[in-house]
């Protein structure tokens, strides 16, 4: 949770914020089926903000086919970092 102080405390150090509203929860997969089973069964909704980390050797191994799943009814972008 980001309590207001914190928050306050990043805002001046021009950090930006951003939420998500899906967690794929890729740091606890142990197979690359996992990611793709949570693909799968989750639907996103228009204006989602789908958590997944970089730093997660499974996320980036199957993120292509992860997007298959999604690409008939969904539109990908990268939040840029700057």
């Amino acid at each position: 949770e980001l309590t207001p102080l914190p928050l306050i405390s990043l805002l001046r150090a021009k950090y930006r914020i951003i939420h998500w509203s899906q967690d794929t929860k890729d740091f606890e997969a142990h197979s690359a089926e996992q990611l793709v089973s949570w693909f799968s069964s989750t639907r996103p909704r228009p204006g989602d903000v789908v958590l997944m980390h970089d730093c997660v050797g499974l996320s980036a191994q199957c993120i292509s086919q992860c997007c298959k799943l999604w690409a008939e009814h969904s539109e990908f972008l990268a939040i840029p970092m700057d």
